[in-house]
């Protein structure tokens, strides 16, 4: 018998139930996540800390061709103290809720962020 009550939860977005099931993985070796949504990937990453798994994966593609990708390791590589601001940074830059910034692709922005990343920060 499986115990279903982990998954009741009131959220109706489901990016955000997926962050909350995962940080209540506590029995689980590893998590994997299968998602083509970049804005799934971002909230992965900024809340890696609170997944209690140690081996948390996003498996993205197609069943045909898909790609595994340990959510950890990525987590370990913004710049330094940047952690804070990368859910703002996404806000800015384009998100499925926002546009980008015009003229501004991400990887022209991801260049300023890694210098300029404490501005962001603060934004919530």
């Amino acid at each position: 018998m499986v115990d279903t009550s982990v998954f009741e939860a009131d959220q109706e977005e489901a990016k955000t139930r997926l962050m909350l099931h995962c940080m209540r993985a506590n029995n689980h070796e590893t998590v994997v996540v299968s998602t083509r949504d970049t804005d799934a990937l971002l909230l992965l990453v900024a809340h890696s800390s609170s997944i209690p798994s140690p081996n948390v994966w996003i498996m993205v593609g197609t069943a045909a061709r898909c790609k595994f990708f340990n959510i950890k390791a990525i987590s370990e590589k913004p710049p330094a103290g940047s952690f804070n601001a990368l859910l703002p940074f996404h806000a800015l830059t384009g998100s499925d809720t926002t546009s980008y910034i015009t003229y501004h692709s991400k990887a022209s922005a991801w260049k300023i962020f890694e210098e300029k990343h404490h501005f962001l920060s603060s934004l919530g």
